[in-house]
């Protein structure tokens, strides 16, 4: 994924490696104690998966979904692991709530679907650049898809040792059967023989790109190179041998014991071995191509940023900016004098004295919860023009004005905003209560 950030600089695409991975954790450290503090973290990771990317994070819930499932299946408290589960899942959302609930309800109010249907046809990888890519800065079609050569050492590892798990006990190999068999899957996702999916799931297409399943693709490859060192390389530990230079033969332990290494396994030296040769396998990945210096006046003004393609764009305006605005505010229609007195990113306020009724254009373009107040008073707010298409307007009479814009929180968000917090406002009393408990003892 260093490619990802160095060729598109998707920051938001790498961030969650952490909450997952620490959710995963706190799954399955939470099913074994139920503690607290085990809630917390695993409601805490959840929520941060959430808010970092919200395609990355659709793509990863089913398949934590699936690992808690496993979990359970395994576990002979299962009433108490699904309530724990249930929970955690709760808190999770309604931590983000104040994220996910606009973006799934107020989606609507945007070109995004309309942008990303259809968008996929030309995005899908050949199954051969899954083993191997050149490195490239470029884009789609351009940028590097190859899973991993020790990645690809692990899951051809995993096929033989999955066989004879199998043929041993057919329950036992679950985990390992099935991680093997999303990956595969991810992997044909993201080629040219999976469009009859995407063309009939419709929520595959707000993906954009076929090829962020790579992120599930990779992540499965090191929990099946996980499985494959737990019951491969462990077994070398304790009294298996070592042979040095082809001549001398000691014994593991007392290898670890010259080396002064005692408490360290075998299993241990090799997964170090391994992460060397990833790390040396991936060195062309770690440097960015070039670094373009621009001047502060380039990032307070309009940043025509390569990351939205204008699906962002309301569904009241056109999908890119037609032309660069004269002024924050302008005279449409009529005579007046505009003076701009306050702008904040949610807040613009202007003093208009108005010669006669004029049409005023306020160059922001309209999402609900912007309000336009004339004296304290709202007044009608226009967007839906063809001539100002997602454009606020608005009148004003004659003679001097305080105008105020304002964006304001909707019912909706206002809502999630307190499911979020009262939420943690719960959780954090828990977690006192527990403390002081503690400290009473």
């Amino acid at each position: 994924k260093w490619r990802d950030l160095f060729s598109r600089a998707a920051r938001a695409e790498k961030i969650p490696r952490l909450p997952k991975v620490a959710l995963n954790d706190r799954v399955k450290r939470g099913f074994a104690d139920g503690g607290y503090w085990y809630l917390l973290g695993g409601a805490l990771s959840l929520a941060g998966l959430i808010l970092a990317h919200n395609a990355i994070s659709l793509m990863f819930l089913p398949l934590i979904f699936l690992y808690a499932s496993f979990l359970v299946w395994k576990s002979k408290k299962r009433r108490l692991l699904i309530a724990n589960c249930v929970l955690l899942i709760l808190f999770g959302f309604a931590l983000s709530a104040f994220f996910w609930a606009p973006a799934l309800l107020e989606g609507k109010y945007t070109l995004r679907d309309k942008v990303t249907a259809g968008s996929v046809s030309d995005r899908f990888s050949s199954p051969m650049q899954f083993l191997y890519g050149s490195w490239s800065y470029g884009g789609t079609g351009q940028l590097s898809v190859q899973v991993g050569l020790i990645q690809w050492f692990f899951v051809v590892m995993a096929l033989p040792l999955l066989l004879v798990r199998w043929l041993k006990d057919k329950k036992k190999p679950i985990l390992l059967l099935s991680s093997l068999l999303i990956f595969f899957f991810t992997l044909f996702l993201m080629t040219p023989f999976s469009g009859f999916i995407w063309d009939k799931v419709s929520l595959l297409q707000k993906f954009q790109f076929p090829w962020r399943f790579l992120s599930l693709s990779v992540f499965l490859s090191a929990l099946i190179g996980g499985v494959v060192m737990s019951e491969l390389v462990i077994k070398l530990s304790g009294s298996r041998v070592i042979k040095l230079s082809g001549y001398k033969v000691i014994k593991f332990n007392k290898l670890r014991s010259i080396l002064g290494l005692d408490n360290f396994r075998l299993y241990n030296f090799i997964t170090i071995l391994f992460v060397i040769l990833i790390l040396l396998a991936n060195k062309d990945y770690w440097h960015a191509k070039g670094y373009l210096q621009k001047p502060e006046s380039f990032y307070t003004g309009i940043y025509d940023s390569t990351t939205d393609t204008g699906e962002s764009a309301p569904i009241w305006s056109v999908r890119f900016m037609e032309k660069r605005a004269k002024a924050r505010m302008e005279v449409y229609d009529g005579v007046a004098e505009i003076t701009e007195l306050e702008r904040r990113s949610t807040y613009h306020r202007y003093a208009i004295d108005a010669s006669k009724r004029t049409l005023i254009r306020e160059n922001t373009l309209y999402f609900p919860g912007w309000k336009i107040l004339v004296d304290g008073v709202p007044v009608p707010v226009q967007y839906q023009s063809q001539d100002n298409r997602g454009v606020m307007t608005f009148f004003v009479e004659k003679g001097k004005h305080d105008v105020v814009v304002k964006f304001e929180e909707t019912k909706l968000r206002l809502l999630a905003d307190w499911v979020s917090g009262v939420s943690l406002l719960i959780l954090l009393g828990v977690g006192i209560m527990k403390m002081r408990s503690k400290g009473d003892r």
